[in-house]
């Protein structure tokens, strides 16, 4: 499970250009006080200090569970606090008996600064383009329409037909037609833009991270930008019957059970997030219904490994709303390989795959459903 924990601080964001996705949050003087654990002189949050607390609240939590309720069904001896040097703590726990029904569960916690409207850096065209077209002139609304129902003619004796005409169109005429349909739509876009909102997360302080510049002033006073609720969202306004949350999980059991990790010749994880930056961008560039209907599932997944194929051979994913974010970050090339061999023998791998699923639903219903 993942559970976000958002806190809403008085403050200011000051973007890093120099390190794309990151950014440094100064606490406004009138809260200060209540934070100064976790602050410097400056009033600039640190991720490092407030995730050591975040760990010790519930380390402490924990430590009364285990005192109040001895005898509670929840086998509090094995509750267990992990991590507190990234964006997450983990709590690990048993409940019941020990079988293979009564499994461990695991619940990672983020603690995310939240802000409303988007960050104030480099963003994907799909969202910058979304503030400008609420004022263009004709409106999409009356633009789509013309194709639809009211057509063209040659003059003099009107013939009528409908669509546009097979000739030269205005710019603004024809970038319409395409823009009907668009994904995420605008009104999706729209909720991102004034409910959703974005936050800022303390990244791992023991990894390395190619965005960050080596020039850049005090790295652990560097934030990470996270879309996550927005990115919930799109997947959340997916229209029913289309194949984006069924095409996400085969990715993700794809990463599960076919992508190596570690053994003789180890590579930087392929995570479930560059799984889920692949579907969003597929989505994106084919966002007409008909090609995401459940006919076309096994084109969409071949043409999403092919996608990842090329990311990993050009090292270079960008984030779906952060372009100048590249989410590989070098030495992932050893698994092009396997790709490749799951492109050229695609149902020979998704056989395996439904195989290695049904061998163990539990181990893996958390990691590939969402």
């Amino acid at each position: 499970m993942d559970l976000l924990l958002i806190f809403n601080i008085k403050g200011v964001i000051t973007d890093q250009p120099d390190s794309p996705g990151f950014a440094r949050f100064q606490v406004d003087p009138s809260v200060r006080e209540d934070w100064e654990d976790c602050i410097n002189n400056e009033g600039y949050l640190e991720p490092r200090r407030i995730s050591s607390e975040f760990k010790k609240c519930f380390e402490w939590a924990v430590s009364n569970i285990k005192l109040k309720h001895p005898n509670d069904l929840l086998d509090s001896t094995d509750i267990e606090v992990r991590g507190g040097d990234s964006v997450a703590i983990t709590i690990v726990g048993e409940y019941g008996q020990s079988s293979e029904i009564f499994v461990k569960v695991q619940c990672d916690l983020v603690l995310l600064i939240g802000f409303e409207g988007l960050p104030p850096t480099k963003l994907a065209l799909w969202l910058n383009e979304k503030s400008s077209q609420i004022w263009r002139w004709p409106t999409f609304d009356t633009l789509k329409n013309i194709p639809n129902i009211i057509g063209f003619g040659p003059m003099v004796l009107l013939m009528g037909f409908e669509r546009f005409p097979p000739a030269v169109l205005a710019p603004w005429f024809k970038k319409s037609s395409s823009q009907i349909k668009r994904w995420p739509t605008f009104d999706t876009v729209e909720k991102i833009w004034n409910t959703i909102g974005f936050g800022l997360v303390a990244k791992n302080v023991n990894a390395e991270d190619s965005c960050i510049s080596e020039t850049a002033a005090d790295v652990n006073l560097l934030w990470r930008y996270s879309v996550s609720r927005a990115e919930t969202c799109i997947l959340g306004h997916c229209q029913d019957g289309l194949i984006h949350k069924k095409l996400l999980i085969i990715l993700k059991a794809v990463k599960i059970f076919e992508i190596p990790e570690g053994g003789s010749n180890p590579t930087p994880p392929l995570t479930s997030y560059h799984m889920k930056t692949i579907l969003l961008h597929e989505a994106h560039d084919f966002p007409d219904p008909n090609n995401l209907k459940e006919e076309k599932l096994a084109e969409r997944y071949e043409s999403a490994l092919k996608r990842l194929l090329k990311s990993i051979e050009e090292n270079h994913l960008p984030h779906f709303f952060f372009p100048n974010v590249n989410l590989f970050q070098g030495g992932q090339y050893s698994i092009a390989c396997k790709i490749k061999e799951m492109i050229d023998n695609p149902i020979d791998y998704l056989e395996m795959l439904t195989v290695d699923i049904g061998r163990r639903p539990l181990d893996i219903e958390s990691s590939i459903l969402f």
